[in-house]
């Protein structure tokens, strides 16, 4: 089943997500935009909004167009 996903903004650099903004879905389902997420987790191992512990857990890429 197709989910949509409805992120007005991207919390680590605060400009909006778009349709064709390049994104990634945290274990924690939380969406950042690609760029802003993994200059992140260099320095940081835990989400931006709910600091859970993303040490040992992989991310998954979305593409925020609708097809």
């Amino acid at each position: 089943k197709d989910r949509k996903f409805f992120v007005n903004e991207c919390v680590i650099c605060l400009e909006p997500i778009n349709n064709d903004s390049m994104c990634r879905m945290l274990s924690c389902f939380h969406i950042f935009h690609q760029h802003c997420v993994m200059n992140w987790l260099v320095t940081n191992a835990s989400c931006p909004m709910c600091n859970k512990d993303l040490s040992k857990i992989q991310d998954v890429k979305i593409n925020m167009k609708e097809e």
